[in-house]
């Protein structure tokens, strides 16, 4: 079993949320030299960690599932993505549209060098979308940057063709805009 406290990411700031605390791309392995990245993408209301973990009986056991399975014998840097992705939120200036989080992907890949090896995703839900969203980006402003790296992506429960959610308002024809508290 593994605990995650010091797996990737900056160290938390007394005060900050753990939410805070898991955004952007967090390390979990670093072999000295990688063959390939994997990429953990989060869907709607996880994060960067508690997405990917198991806790067991035993509140000190924890088992982090690509440290675990994935680990250090593949010779791959394991990274965790985390983004904004509460299901319903009301807060300003913490929502992001899902072309604006693919961006934001794209330029956190680019700031760790990702592309330079294969590189592959693990998305779940939202997080699918949020990686061909960036993918998408990524051909149409900076195709010479992608260069055939990406080898692969495994999809969990990604709603390719929308969530039944979604499907149930439109058919209804409810404008959630316009419903208030």
């Amino acid at each position: 079993m593994f605990n995650i406290r010091g797996l990737g990411g900056s160290k938390q700031n007394k005060g900050e949320s753990s939410e805070e605390h898991n955004i952007g791309l967090n390390q979990i392995t670093d072999p000295k030299k990688p063959k390939a990245n994997i990429v953990f993408v989060h869907g709607l209301g996880g994060d960067a960690y508690s997405t990917w973990e198991f806790k067991g009986k035993n509140p000190e056991t924890t088992y982090f599932w690509p440290k675990g399975l994935l680990g250090d014998d593949l010779n791959c840097r394991v990274w965790s993505y985390g983004y904004h992705a509460k299901k319903f939120s009301i807060e300003k200036g913490h929502a992001a549209s899902r072309y604006d989080q693919a961006k934001m992907l794209l330029e956190h890949l680019l700031n760790n060098n990702l592309f330079q090896q294969p590189l592959f995703f693990i998305a779940h839900s939202l997080g699918g979308l949020v990686v061909k969203e960036m993918l998408q980006y990524a051909q149409n402003e900076k195709q010479e940057i992608l260069n055939n790296k990406v080898k692969g992506i495994v999809f969990l429960s990604t709603p390719h063709d929308g969530a039944n959610l979604a499907t149930i308002i439109k058919n209804l024809n409810i404008n959630v805009a316009s419903i208030s508290t």
